[in-house]
């Protein structure tokens, strides 16, 4: 899957569990139609607003992706 197509799929995922299109998702929307999100809620709500934002979310997973590179490069060949 390309960059973009990742992009494409999220964006989907986000406007499917955002039932009242406010740009949004609470707990329950991402319960419901991402359950990523849903799983890590409370790291991604870091101001505790009692929702995401699509901005937070692809911080998120950003974020997730660097760690994971990092660790990767620790590990012994």
């Amino acid at each position: 899957m390309t960059a973009k197509e990742a992009k494409q799929q999220f964006a989907e995922k986000f406007a499917a569990a955002d039932n009242n299109h406010d740009g949004k998702l609470t707990r329950e929307e991402a319960q419901s139609g991402m359950p990523d999100v849903y799983a890590h809620f409370g790291e991604i709500d870091r101001k505790k607003k009692g929702y995401v934002t699509r901005k937070e979310i692809g911080q998120w997973y950003g974020l997730r992706f660097k760690e994971k590179q990092a660790r990767q490069l620790e590990k012994p060949i």
